[in-house]
């Protein structure tokens, strides 16, 4: 069955809705932002994220902020490539919080491997956290 037509931007909207929310993490709260493939720009619903993010920070300054990156594992279909991007989409972020009033010395970047089956979103993620 496929969906309505008019309904089809109303799911992505939603969607975009959701992945740019800030989330409860074990550790403290957790923003989530979510690049296009093969890119390290920030748009403007990824730059919205940041921008929470730091204001929640400013307001709580002994808690550090985690920038971790998600990448695929590497394998022979998804080389090292992957890894670059995203460590460049971390600096991206880090260097927006930086624009928005965070210190440096507080901001730990951190890279990560997707866990998940999604090979989209999944993988193309950098999570905001501020951490204990």
């Amino acid at each position: 069955m496929r969906a309505h037509p008019i309904l089809r931007p109303v799911f992505v909207v939603a969607l975009l809705a959701a992945a740019c929310a800030p989330r409860s993490g074990m550790d403290g709260s957790a923003y989530v932002v979510v690049f296009e493939p093969n890119s390290a720009g920030l748009d403007a619903p990824g730059q919205a994220v940041v921008e929470n993010a730091a204001k929640v920070a400013r307001a709580d300054i002994d808690r550090p902020v985690i920038v971790a990156s998600y990448a695929a594992p590497a394998t022979i279909t998804t080389p090292a490539a992957e890894f670059l991007v995203s460590r460049s989409r971390a600096q991206a972020v880090t260097n927006a919080l930086v624009n928005h009033g965070i210190a440096q010395s507080r901001i730990v970047q951190r890279p990560r491997i997707a866990t998940g089956r999604d090979p989209g979103s999944e993988m193309r993620r950098v999570e905001i956290v501020l951490g204990n």
